[in-house]
Protein backbone atom coordinates (compact mmCIF):
# COMPACT_ATOMS: atom_id res chain seq x y z
CA UNK A 1 0.00 0.00 0.00
CA UNK A 2 1.29 3.45 -0.90
CA UNK A 3 0.09 6.64 0.74
CA UNK A 4 0.38 9.69 -1.49
CA UNK A 5 0.41 13.44 -1.00
CA UNK A 6 -2.94 13.65 -2.75
CA UNK A 7 -4.68 11.17 -0.49
CA UNK A 8 -3.37 12.85 2.66
CA UNK A 9 -4.46 16.25 1.36
CA UNK A 10 -7.93 14.84 0.75
CA UNK A 11 -8.08 13.57 4.33
CA UNK A 12 -6.73 16.61 6.20
CA UNK A 13 -7.37 19.41 3.70
CA UNK A 14 -3.80 20.70 3.47
CA UNK A 15 -0.18 19.68 2.98
CA UNK A 16 0.77 19.31 6.66
CA UNK A 17 1.40 15.57 6.29
CA UNK A 18 3.97 15.95 3.52
CA UNK A 19 7.06 15.48 5.79
CA UNK A 20 5.51 12.30 7.23
CA UNK A 21 4.34 10.40 4.16
CA UNK A 22 7.57 8.53 3.43
CA UNK A 23 7.84 7.48 7.07
CA UNK A 24 4.18 6.41 7.18
CA UNK A 25 4.72 4.18 4.16
CA UNK A 26 7.84 2.70 5.74
CA UNK A 27 6.72 2.08 9.30
CA UNK A 28 3.06 1.20 8.87
CA UNK A 29 4.16 -1.81 6.87
CA UNK A 30 6.85 -2.75 9.37
CA UNK A 31 4.38 -2.70 12.26
CA UNK A 32 1.57 -4.59 10.46
CA UNK A 33 -0.66 -1.60 9.88
CA UNK A 34 -1.44 -3.13 6.53
CA UNK A 35 -5.19 -3.59 6.11
CA UNK A 36 -7.88 -1.05 5.32
CA UNK A 37 -9.40 -0.99 8.82
CA UNK A 38 -5.98 -0.79 10.49
CA UNK A 39 -4.82 2.03 8.24
CA UNK A 40 -8.05 3.98 8.71
CA UNK A 41 -8.04 3.58 12.50
CA UNK A 42 -4.39 4.55 12.73
CA UNK A 43 -4.56 7.60 10.48
CA UNK A 44 -7.82 8.88 11.97
CA UNK A 45 -6.41 8.81 15.49
CA UNK A 46 -3.12 10.36 14.36
CA UNK A 47 -4.97 13.17 12.60
CA UNK A 48 -7.10 13.81 15.66
CA UNK A 49 -4.13 13.84 18.04
CA UNK A 50 -2.11 16.25 15.90
CA UNK A 51 -4.89 18.50 14.58
CA UNK A 52 -4.36 17.23 11.06
CA UNK A 53 -0.59 16.82 11.39
CA UNK A 54 -0.29 20.43 12.54
CA UNK A 55 1.72 19.74 15.72
CA UNK A 56 3.59 16.72 17.08
CA UNK A 57 4.36 18.21 20.50
CA UNK A 58 1.67 18.63 23.13
CA UNK A 59 0.79 22.28 23.66
CA UNK A 60 0.63 22.95 27.41
CA UNK A 61 0.43 26.74 27.03
CA UNK A 62 -3.03 27.38 28.47
CA UNK A 63 -4.29 30.92 28.92
CA UNK A 64 -7.02 30.44 31.53
CA UNK A 65 -7.54 28.52 34.75
CA UNK A 66 -10.98 27.38 33.61
CA UNK A 67 -9.57 25.72 30.51
CA UNK A 68 -6.86 23.97 32.52
CA UNK A 69 -9.46 22.57 34.91
CA UNK A 70 -11.66 21.51 31.99
CA UNK A 71 -8.89 19.59 30.24
CA UNK A 72 -7.09 18.05 33.22
CA UNK A 73 -9.78 17.90 35.89
CA UNK A 74 -10.56 20.35 38.67
CA UNK A 75 -9.62 17.87 41.41
CA UNK A 76 -5.93 18.17 40.49
CA UNK A 77 -5.89 21.87 41.30
CA UNK A 78 -7.46 22.16 44.71
CA UNK A 79 -5.72 24.51 47.12
CA UNK A 80 -3.18 25.71 44.55
CA UNK A 81 -2.52 29.05 42.91
CA UNK A 82 -3.75 28.60 39.34
CA UNK A 83 -1.68 31.55 38.18
CA UNK A 84 1.37 29.31 38.54
CA UNK A 85 0.17 27.17 35.62
CA UNK A 86 -1.21 29.74 33.19
CA UNK A 87 1.15 30.17 30.23
CA UNK A 88 3.67 27.98 32.05
CA UNK A 89 4.04 24.73 30.12
CA UNK A 90 6.75 23.25 32.30
CA UNK A 91 4.92 23.81 35.59
CA UNK A 92 1.62 22.53 34.22
CA UNK A 93 3.12 19.40 32.66
CA UNK A 94 4.98 18.53 35.84
CA UNK A 95 1.80 19.06 37.84
CA UNK A 96 -0.52 16.87 35.76
CA UNK A 97 1.96 14.20 34.61
CA UNK A 98 4.39 14.03 37.52
CA UNK A 99 4.47 10.91 39.70
CA UNK A 100 2.63 8.72 37.19
CA UNK A 101 3.58 5.86 34.88
CA UNK A 102 7.30 6.06 35.51
CA UNK A 103 7.51 9.85 35.85
CA UNK A 104 9.15 11.21 38.98
CA UNK A 105 7.07 13.50 41.16
CA UNK A 106 9.77 16.00 42.11
CA UNK A 107 11.79 16.33 38.91
CA UNK A 108 11.09 17.52 35.35
CA UNK A 109 9.73 14.22 34.04
CA UNK A 110 6.21 15.51 33.49
CA UNK A 111 7.52 18.11 31.07
CA UNK A 112 10.18 15.93 29.47
CA UNK A 113 7.74 13.10 28.78
CA UNK A 114 4.73 15.19 27.76
CA UNK A 115 2.93 14.29 24.56
CA UNK A 116 5.12 13.80 21.51
CA UNK A 117 4.78 12.27 18.06
CA UNK A 118 1.66 11.73 15.98
CA UNK A 119 0.05 9.73 18.82
CA UNK A 120 1.21 12.24 21.45
CA UNK A 121 3.18 9.59 23.36
CA UNK A 122 3.13 10.52 27.06
CA UNK A 123 4.81 9.28 30.28
CA UNK A 124 8.26 7.82 30.80
CA UNK A 125 7.03 4.22 30.82
CA UNK A 126 5.79 4.57 27.24
CA UNK A 127 9.01 6.26 26.15
CA UNK A 128 10.98 3.43 27.78
CA UNK A 129 8.97 0.78 25.95
CA UNK A 130 9.71 2.44 22.64
CA UNK A 131 13.36 2.96 23.58
CA UNK A 132 13.79 -0.76 24.32
CA UNK A 133 12.06 -1.77 21.10
CA UNK A 134 13.90 0.67 18.84
CA UNK A 135 17.30 0.52 20.54
CA UNK A 136 17.38 4.31 20.70
CA UNK A 137 18.58 5.65 24.09
CA UNK A 138 15.70 7.28 25.92
CA UNK A 139 17.56 10.58 26.30
CA UNK A 140 17.73 10.80 22.49
CA UNK A 141 13.94 10.55 22.25
CA UNK A 142 13.10 13.73 24.13
CA UNK A 143 16.15 15.93 24.66
CA UNK A 144 16.63 18.77 22.15
CA UNK A 145 20.36 18.64 22.97
CA UNK A 146 20.41 15.12 21.53
CA UNK A 147 18.19 13.87 18.70
CA UNK A 148 14.76 14.81 20.11
CA UNK A 149 13.71 11.85 17.96
CA UNK A 150 10.01 11.61 18.84
CA UNK A 151 9.45 15.27 18.01
CA UNK A 152 10.73 14.93 14.46
CA UNK A 153 8.77 13.33 11.58
CA UNK A 154 10.51 9.96 11.44
CA UNK A 155 10.38 9.31 15.17
CA UNK A 156 6.92 10.80 15.44
CA UNK A 157 5.60 8.16 13.03
CA UNK A 158 7.72 5.24 14.17
CA UNK A 159 6.81 5.70 17.84
CA UNK A 160 3.09 5.79 17.00
CA UNK A 161 3.31 2.65 14.85
CA UNK A 162 5.11 0.88 17.67
CA UNK A 163 2.50 2.03 20.17
CA UNK A 164 -0.38 0.87 17.97
CA UNK A 165 1.03 -2.65 17.79
CA UNK A 166 2.47 -2.79 21.31
CA UNK A 167 -0.79 -1.66 22.93
CA UNK A 168 -2.94 -3.95 20.76
CA UNK A 169 -4.77 -1.16 19.04
CA UNK A 170 -4.65 -3.20 15.84
CA UNK A 171 -6.85 -5.86 17.38
CA UNK A 172 -9.56 -3.25 17.81
CA UNK A 173 -9.09 -2.15 14.21
CA UNK A 174 -9.60 -5.73 13.02
CA UNK A 175 -13.09 -5.69 14.56
CA UNK A 176 -13.83 -2.55 12.53
CA UNK A 177 -16.92 -1.49 14.47
CA UNK A 178 -18.00 1.82 16.02
CA UNK A 179 -17.41 0.34 19.46
CA UNK A 180 -13.94 -0.88 18.56
CA UNK A 181 -13.04 2.52 17.12
CA UNK A 182 -13.92 4.06 20.49
CA UNK A 183 -11.87 1.36 22.25
CA UNK A 184 -8.90 2.11 19.98
CA UNK A 185 -9.15 5.84 20.71
CA UNK A 186 -9.22 5.12 24.43
CA UNK A 187 -5.92 3.28 24.13
CA UNK A 188 -4.35 6.54 22.95
CA UNK A 189 -6.28 9.17 24.94
CA UNK A 190 -9.58 9.99 26.60
CA UNK A 191 -12.54 9.04 24.45
CA UNK A 192 -15.25 10.13 23.87
CA UNK A 193 -13.74 13.52 24.62
CA UNK A 194 -15.94 16.24 23.23
CA UNK A 195 -14.83 18.16 20.17
CA UNK A 196 -11.54 16.30 19.92
CA UNK A 197 -13.34 12.98 19.64
CA UNK A 198 -15.73 14.36 17.05
CA UNK A 199 -12.72 15.32 14.98
CA UNK A 200 -11.34 11.79 15.19
CA UNK A 201 -14.69 10.40 14.14
CA UNK A 202 -14.77 12.77 11.16
CA UNK A 203 -11.22 11.85 10.19
CA UNK A 204 -12.21 8.16 10.35
CA UNK A 205 -14.98 8.80 7.83
CA UNK A 206 -12.60 10.70 5.56
CA UNK A 207 -10.00 7.94 5.73
CA UNK A 208 -12.57 5.35 4.73
CA UNK A 209 -13.81 7.56 1.91
CA UNK A 210 -10.40 8.08 0.34
CA UNK A 211 -8.70 4.70 0.85
CA UNK A 212 -9.72 1.87 -1.49
CA UNK A 213 -11.27 -1.31 -0.18
CA UNK A 214 -8.45 -3.45 -1.50
CA UNK A 215 -5.96 -1.64 0.73
CA UNK A 216 -4.55 0.55 -2.04
CA UNK A 217 -4.87 4.30 -1.72
CA UNK A 218 -6.78 5.67 -4.68
CA UNK A 219 -7.67 9.06 -6.08
CA UNK A 220 -10.66 10.96 -4.76
CA UNK A 221 -13.14 9.71 -7.37
CA UNK A 222 -16.56 8.14 -7.42
CA UNK A 223 -14.96 4.71 -7.82
CA UNK A 224 -13.05 5.24 -4.56
CA UNK A 225 -16.33 5.58 -2.73
CA UNK A 226 -17.57 2.34 -4.26
CA UNK A 227 -14.35 0.54 -3.42
CA UNK A 228 -14.54 1.73 0.16
CA UNK A 229 -17.61 -0.44 0.56
CA UNK A 230 -21.07 0.30 1.84
CA UNK A 231 -20.26 -1.61 5.03
CA UNK A 232 -17.86 1.15 6.05
CA UNK A 233 -20.53 3.80 5.55
CA UNK A 234 -22.87 1.69 7.64
CA UNK A 235 -20.18 1.47 10.31
CA UNK A 236 -19.91 5.25 10.43
CA UNK A 237 -23.70 5.61 10.70
CA UNK A 238 -23.59 3.00 13.44
CA UNK A 239 -21.06 5.05 15.35
CA UNK A 240 -23.44 8.00 15.45
CA UNK A 241 -26.24 5.76 16.69
CA UNK A 242 -23.96 4.27 19.33
CA UNK A 243 -22.84 7.70 20.60
CA UNK A 244 -26.42 8.93 20.78
CA UNK A 245 -27.37 5.87 22.82
CA UNK A 246 -24.44 6.47 25.18
CA UNK A 247 -25.46 10.09 25.65
CA UNK A 248 -29.05 9.09 26.39
CA UNK A 249 -27.85 6.49 28.89
CA UNK A 250 -25.65 9.08 30.61
CA UNK A 251 -28.55 11.52 30.89
CA UNK A 252 -30.69 8.82 32.52
CA UNK A 253 -27.95 8.03 35.04
CA UNK A 254 -27.69 11.69 35.99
Amino acid sequence: MILTSEIMRNIIGNGNAEPYITHLNTYMGQFDINTLPRICFFLAIACGETGGFRSITENMNYTSADRIRQVFGASRFQNVNMEDFIRNERALANKVYGGKYGNGSTNDDGYIYRGGGIFQLTFKENYQRFSRSSGIPIENLTNPNHDDYIRKPRGAVRSACHYAKDRRLLEEADKNTPESFIAACRKVGNCPDGDNYKKKRDYWAKCKAHIGGDGVVEHNTQSSWRNTGIAHLHAFDGLNVYLQAQQQKASVVK
